[in-house]
């Protein structure tokens, strides 16, 4: 199961540059940082940049560029396409000017996408740090829960706390999916993501320490 999540993760790192335009790239970064600013405050945004200021892009003229100053989406210029001379050489000169254009703006893109990543883990970290006291709550609740229900004799449920075990799983991916799978998401994902994964812990916990024995 690793492995081919790896394998895909893999595969659409490298091909979604193919598909995704340097502009739709820079608008989903600069919507990114936007939507950061407006839920947690500029300082938390500032934060978040200097964590991802390590990744550079690559651009299509060859100089490297870090995260940009503003969150507005910046205009990407034109990779250049070197001329080739007529004669002997001509033959090739479709596929060379080809590649010549190609692969800078691939290299482009690709370099943007991964800042994109690096853009979003600083985003999940300031979210975490944000919204982690509400799910170390929701695990003392649980557990609090589950230990009134252990004193009042209550049934186990071992099979509720596989699927739990499941669910609880299946939601803590979700902020590695939001970092590597390259592809749009909604702005307010992370609060409801959080509020979703405090009552699956909280129902986890819950049904462990009504399951521990003694």
């Amino acid at each position: 199961m690793a492995l081919a999540a790896s394998a895909f993760w893999a595969v659409a790192q490298f091909c979604a540059p193919l598909f995704v335009g340097a502009p739709a790239l820079e608008t989903r970064r600069a919507a990114e940082l936007l939507a950061l600013r407006q839920s947690l405050g500029g300082q938390v945004e500032a934060a978040v940049r200097r964590f991802a200021a390590p990744v550079r892009v690559q651009g299509p003229s060859g100089t490297r560029a870090a995260v940009p100053p503003s969150a507005g989406a910046l205009a990407s210029p034109r990779p250049a396409v070197r001329e080739f001379p007529s004669g002997a050489g001509a033959a090739g000169a479709p596929f060379q000017r080809a590649t010549a254009g190609f692969l800078p703006g691939y290299v482009h893109r690709l370099g943007l996408q991964w800042q994109v990543a690096a853009l979003r883990a600083g985003i999940v970290l300031a979210w975490v740090v944000a919204l982690g006291p509400l799910l170390a709550a929701a695990l003392v609740d649980g557990w609090m829960q589950g230990a009134i229900r252990r004193m009042r004799a209550g049934a186990a449920h071992p099979v509720a706390f596989s699927l739990s075990g499941i669910a609880a799983a299946g939601l803590l991916s979700v902020p590695l999916a939001y970092i590597l799978v390259p592809v749009p998401w909604p702005s307010g994902w992370a609060p409801a993501w959080a509020l979703l994964t405090s009552l699956v812990l909280s129902w986890r916990s819950a049904l462990q320490r009504s399951l521990a024995p003694g």
